[in-house]
């Protein structure tokens, strides 16, 4: 590939911006193009000259603020096939963060290109560039069907879930599709979610896809629930089925406490999970006049031992 020295001008018009190898292509905001507009084009963008036509390689933002302003863009030529322009394109921009849905639409063009010149893998057009960690993970990514990579486009699958999706047999990664297919997951409630799922259908000697079904999960989708309530629902029936004793003594301890401290600013929350017979007591203080009430609230709950039926339930259940 070779770079011409010289800066040169075209109108913005005359450039093609279509090429594949803008994969993180977007639109200027508008206080890039006012930037522009004041401080003029400091780095000319990247073109490829071919058959008579100018091919954007790197500078999109550029391209398109000059048109809106109305001005020539300067440029710089390279030569090269599609394969060499990607490559290009990803090295002038890797100030940019790289997520693992950018990856994703990166890995793709070099896969398309690579395949169609008989070479095999992308990874190594990353190498060095992105962290092991995401490398491994785009593995996997690459296996799985086009429904979740725009479901991790649209923010509804983290990227870490990729090697427990891609783990999953067909039919089970299938079952799993309606829960991804509006809600969005942080990594730690999908891999909680996920891996409730996979180790008590292990446990049980049971297909995801089945235990999904017998476990009754479609019916919380099609509850009227907002999203949060509804990934809580489906969180807490998985938790209950992998944890069953931990999620009855759960539901019961929370009764108790809830009756107990009614209309109180004051909440008790178990220690470690059960591990210990020990409980947490807490409250949320924002001013003095909160600390106040809430020290007035204990001592009214001590005096009247509003704590009763806590200890005696400690004792019919943890003890």
């Amino acid at each position: 590939m070779g770079l011409e020295e010289r800066d040169a001008a075209l109108a913005p018009e005359s450039i093609d911006c279509s090429g594949a190898w803008l994969f993180w292509s977007e639109p200027p905001e508008a206080a890039f193009v006012e930037l522009l507009g004041k401080m003029g084009q400091l780095e000319p963008v990247v073109v490829a000259r071919e058959q008579g036509r100018f091919l954007l390689v790197s500078g999109y933002k550029r391209v398109l603020a000059c048109r809106e302003l109305q001005r020539p863009v300067r440029f710089r030529t390279i030569s090269g096939n599609d394969l060499l322009k990607g490559r290009m394109y990803l090295h002038l921009n890797l100030h940019r963060s790289i997520t693992g849905s950018s990856l994703i639409r990166a890995a793709r063009f070099f896969q398309a290109v690579s395949d169609s010149d008989g070479q095999t893998g992308v990874e190594p057009e990353f190498e060095g560039l992105v962290p092991k960690k995401m490398l491994a993970a785009l593995r996997h990514w690459l296996s799985l069907d086009s429904f979740w990579e725009e479901a991790l486009h649209a923010g509804r699958v983290p990227f870490e879930a990729g090697p427990i999706l891609a783990s999953l047999k067909i039919s089970d990664r299938q079952a799993c599709k309606p829960f991804f297919k509006e809600l969005s997951w942080s990594w730690n409630k999908a891999r909680n979610f996920l891996n409730h799922l996979l180790e008590s259908a292990k446990r049980d000697g049971l297909h995801l896809a089945d235990l999904i079904q017998e476990e009754q999960f479609a019916d919380i989708l099609q509850k009227e629930l907002s999203p949060n309530d509804c990934q809580k629902a489906l969180l807490q029936r998985s938790t209950g089925i992998r944890y069953p004793v931990l999620s009855r003594l759960e539901q019961s301890f929370q009764a108790v406490q809830a009756d107990c401290l009614e209309n109180s600013r004051w909440r008790m929350l178990p220690e470690q999970h059960f591990e210990t017979n020990g409980f947490i007591l807490q409250t949320k203080i924002s001013s003095q006049r909160d600390l106040e009430r809430s020290l007035q609230q204990l001592q009214k709950l001590c005096s009247e031992d509003a704590f009763a039926p806590i200890r005696h339930w400690r004792q019919d259940h943890l003890d």
